[in-house]
């Protein structure tokens, strides 16, 4: 989701020649300035094994700026989905009162120069996750039961479907039909069989959806296929 700029140069020049383009930061009404790998600024730590880089939509910001770099200038093949789109460059002041500003203070450019923001790194091969890959993670300090109506029953309801427990039908609605479903899973974890989630059964069904996700990573399998 993003990170440090000082990281994302460092990572970069691991993968880089020293002289090549890493970014270019602009500054209203100048010209960019453009940072290059160098061993001597960044280290000398250079990866020469064969690479492939995966991104998705929640790759933002400093992890744009690698994906990017290694597109760009090491022709580095980029896999996954386009990425989230943030090109700014901001400072954070801190302020009285606990509180703090942030301040967009110039935008970042690719080795090429293209800005991409609101755009994002178009990977060089597409591959996209199922949709299961992009459900939230359940509340487990809360407690869901039948006649809750909620986003959170939604979600809840999409990975019991996931998971092979519930139908496609998902309406936000606890009925009868998830109550179902959760009895069903609990008794498949040996959990106890109330058709409530409460903590336990929740941490189970993350776990479950977590590893079915890990199971059927179709971006993986395909940067995989791409580096063989």
């Amino acid at each position: 989701p993003g990170g440090l700029l000082t990281s994302a140069l460092q990572i970069a020049n691991m993968f880089l020649n020293d002289g090549d383009t890493i970014m270019q930061v602009q500054e209203k009404d100048a010209d960019p300035y453009v940072y290059e790998a160098s061993d001597a600024d960044y280290g000398d730590f250079q990866v020469d094994e064969d690479v492939v880089l995966l991104v998705d939509e929640g790759s933002a910001s400093a992890s744009e700026i690698l994906a990017a770099a290694l597109q760009e200038s090491a022709g580095i093949p980029v896999v996954g989905s386009q990425t989230f789109g943030k090109g700014t460059v901001q400072n954070v002041f801190s302020l009285e009162s606990d509180s703090e500003l942030k301040i967009t203070i110039a935008k970042w450019l690719t080795p090429n120069g293209t800005w991409i923001n609101e755009t994002g790194v178009t990977p060089d091969v597409e591959a996209s996750l199922p949709d299961y890959a992009s459900l939230t993670l359940i509340d487990t300090s809360q407690t869901y039961q039948e006649g809750d109506v909620s986003e959170a029953i939604q979600n809840i309801e999409a990975i019991l479907v996931a998971l092979g427990y519930q139908d496609s039908q998902v309406d936000a609605v606890f009925a009868e039909d998830t109550t179902s479903a959760v009895l069903a899973f609990q008794a498949d974890q040996e959990l106890a069989e109330t058709g409530v989630i409460d903590t336990e059964t929740a941490s189970a069904m993350i776990s479950a959806i977590q590893a079915l996700i890990a199971s059927n990573d179709t971006q993986l399998d395909k940067a995989v296929e791409v580096l063989e």
